[in-house]
C-alpha cells in the first residue's frame, strides 16, 4: 500500500509518503477482511520443528538471557 497525505487538507507539512509491504501468505477471508488482522496458519509442530534447528551462537544466547533478579 502507498499512504500519501490526505488530499482534502491545505496543511500537508505534517504528512509523508511511505511504502507498506505485507507478503501475501494465504487468501483472506472473512476475519482478516473484516478485522484487518491475518492469523497464522503455520501448524505449532512445524513451527516447533524449524526453530529447534537454528543454531544460536553460544555469545549471543548469553546476552539474551534476563538479568538475575
Amino acid at each position: 500500500m502507498l499512504h500519501s497525505a490526505p488530499c482534502d487538507r491545505d496543511e500537508k507539512d505534517g504528512f509523508h509518503w511511505h511504502l507498506e509491504i505485507m507478503p501475501r501468505l494465504t487468501i483472506a477471508a472473512g476475519f482478516e477482511m473484516g478485522s484487518g488482522i491475518y492469523i497464522n496458519v503455520t501448524p505449532p509442530e512445524l513451527a516447533a520443528s524449524c526453530l529447534r534447528d537454528v543454531e544460536i551462537p553460544q555469545e549471543q544466547w548469553e546476552a539474551m538471557e534476563p538479568a538475575p533478579a
